[in-house]
């Protein structure tokens, strides 16, 4: 079987030069992974509308999962989305069951309408979404409350939060990993062979592994010229 070849980057923030580069590099591959924080604030005026239309021009199969970043939060600033972690309790999936179904329509209304889940182009695949491409099973977890057990035929996930306890979820002494995320790969609720990340800029280390899943993020640094990156083949 002909191996998928993969592009992954993560954490863009807007910056439209990287953006360029991604367009100018993924006629080498076959799928795009984008894990997270496309743009850099919800509430500028323009990046949303611009990276909507950034993927509507994608002609290779393109998954995307949310980031912090690329959730409205009415009020936050930069520095305040910056801070937003994942922890055990933001992971945790939500339990229908439990809460007013008047609520959950709410929750359900605002996964619906999510910029990320309304772009205009069969070819990219958002939150919640799982696809086999060329053989090979690709799913986006979304970075808040992924129901975690639906990825589990996954062969790549993206989440754009690190599990807990890893290098690439540790900068400068902290983490600031997923711990759900963590307990799932650790105790085999889910075990992909790539599992693409971001979120941590300046990871202690870019890959790692938890059983038989490769972990990687790919950081960031915004004082070059094109963005970090993963190539994988599989």
């Amino acid at each position: 079987m002909k191996l998928l070849r993969i592009l992954h980057v993560s954490d863009l923030h807007f910056h439209k030069r990287f953006f360029d580069w991604v367009t100018s590099e993924i006629d080498n591959f076959d799928v795009l992974c984008l894990s997270g924080d496309l743009i850099d604030h919800p509430k500028k005026e323009g990046q949303i509308e611009w990276v909507s239309e950034w993927l509507t021009q994608c002609k290779k199969p393109t998954f995307i999962c949310s980031g912090n970043h690329d959730i409205e939060q009415e009020s936050m600033t930069n520095d305040e989305l910056f801070d937003l972690d994942s922890s055990i309790d933001d992971c945790d999936p939500i339990e229908w069951d439990s809460i007013h179904s008047e609520q959950a329509e709410i929750v359900r209304q605002k996964q619906l309408n999510f910029w990320m889940n309304n772009i205009n182009n069969s070819l990219v695949y958002s939150d919640n979404t799982i696809r086999k491409i060329n053989g090979i099973t690709i799913g986006s977890a979304p970075c808040n409350n992924p129901l975690l057990s639906s990825f589990r035929k996954c062969d790549v996930l993206l989440h754009h939060i690190p599990p807990e306890n890893t290098s690439t979820s540790n900068q400068n002494g902290k983490d600031w990993g997923c711990s759900d995320l963590q307990l799932a790969l650790k105790y085999g609720h889910i075990a992909p062979k790539y599992l693409l990340c971001g979120h941590v800029h300046e990871p202690r280390d870019t890959k790692d592994k938890i059983n038989d899943t490769l972990i990687l993020n790919s950081g960031m640094d915004f004082n070059i010229d094109i963005p970090n990156h993963n190539y994988i083949s599989i």
